[in-house]
């Protein structure tokens, strides 16, 4: 993770980044903060790590608190509060210096609740070559690579074939529909454990009742948020994006 990652960074450092965010429109505004960006891609890479280990030791509050980097998140924004507070405008590379940081925290933060598990452990028990763990690898990296690539194609689409304005309008809306999602994407996290626990077990009739436990649970307030949006749809988009995009 640690050399995959830096390579990552060090890319993005580079010619490559360069060429990456020359691509985007107004782009070059970012190059000065292209050392921080890398930063914040190694960074991230290790909360994710950290958060998917503490999955694994059945440390739901923990993984939760770096899941979708919420700590992170938390701090950087009482961060931001104290320059707002002060009337200071900040430039976008003192942003990421500051996005960097918290990053940073809530990586020491994963990595203290892991050595906390692990040093409860011992030494004792069966090994496993690395090898026979990476070899699940690809899997995982399909996934990620289908998340990062389909989950904003369509507003990729949009901004090649109709103006800026109408994808704004489409991700903006989009982001609201993902709220019906939530319920599911809960659900999703905290079965991880509870599943490969079962299936190692061999207990398929157990396992066979925490899913559909659990596809009701998640539908109930997926349905009950589709059904507000439907009725309350104005009043909802007024409040989070103001009148004129309702």
């Amino acid at each position: 993770l640690l050399l995959m990652g830096s390579l990552a960074a060090f890319l993005l450092i580079g010619e490559p980044g360069a060429w990456l965010i020359g691509q985007l429109e107004d782009g070059q505004s970012l190059l000065d903060g292209m050392l921080w960006i890398a930063v914040l891609v190694l960074v991230f890479a290790g909360v994710n790590y950290c958060c998917e280990i503490l999955r694994g030791f059945h440390d739901l509050p923990s993984a939760a608190l770096l899941d979708q980097q919420l700590l992170q998140r938390l701090l950087l924004l009482l961060g931001l509060l104290i320059p707002l507070a002060a009337h200071r405008q900040l430039t976008l590379v003192e942003v990421l210096e500051m996005s960097a940081a918290t990053a940073f925290a809530a990586l020491l933060v994963g990595l203290f609740f892991i050595s906390r598990h692990i040093s409860r452990m011992g030494h004792h028990g069966e090994s496993i070559d690395t090898v026979d763990v990476l070899k699940e690898a690809p899997t995982f990296l399909l996934i990620r690579i289908n998340t990062w690539i389909l989950k904003s194609a369509a507003i990729w689409v949009l901004g090649f074939a109709r103006p800026l304005e109408d994808a704004a309008f489409y991700g903006a809306a989009n982001a609201v529909a993902l709220l019906v999602l939530a319920s599911w994407q809960v659900v999703s996290s905290a079965l991880g454990p509870t599943i490969v626990t079962l299936h190692a077990a061999n207990n398929r009739s157990m396992l066979e009742s925490v899913l559909r436990s659990a596809a009701a649970l998640a539908s109930i307030p997926g349905l009950v948020l589709a059904l507000l949006l439907l009725i309350f749809g104005e009043e909802i988009l007024s409040v989070l994006f103001t009148a004129e995009y309702a």
